[in-house]
């Protein structure tokens, strides 16, 4: 997933905004991608590199609406060039909204009694 993005950031910031608001509209059949990252996601959770407490579909949800925020052009408009915009989507798919400081720290246990787990 981070080769990923960072294909797609270095080729969407290379020739600027324009370039990469040509991209959104473009017509891709990802199904063969997304079949691929979902049997990352899955291959990660077995190997123990990825949560194995969230299902993959989850996951895969989740990445996908944090994605579409770069679509979204109140959000694009926040930045100056799209590799930044991916960067920080990046940043908060993978490590989530709260500071290392926090991480970990006050959340409220699962209802089911099992351990949160990074």
């Amino acid at each position: 997933m981070k080769r990923i993005l960072a294909i797609k950031q270095e080729l969407s910031a290379r020739p600027g905004r324009e370039f990469f608001e040509d991209l959104i509209p473009l017509d891709i059949d990802l199904s063969y991608a997304l079949q691929r990252v979902m049997r990352f996601l899955i291959k990660g959770q077995q190997n123990g590199d990825i949560r194995a407490d969230i299902r993959p579909e989850v996951l895969m949800a989740s990445f996908n609406l944090l994605n579409s925020m770069q679509h979204d052009q109140g959000i694009r408009n926040l930045y100056d060039d799209a590799e930044k915009l991916a960067a920080d989507v990046f940043k908060l798919f993978h490590y989530g909204a709260l500071s290392k400081k926090h991480r970990g720290k006050g959340l409220p246990e699962p209802s089911d009694g099992t351990t949160p787990q990074d």
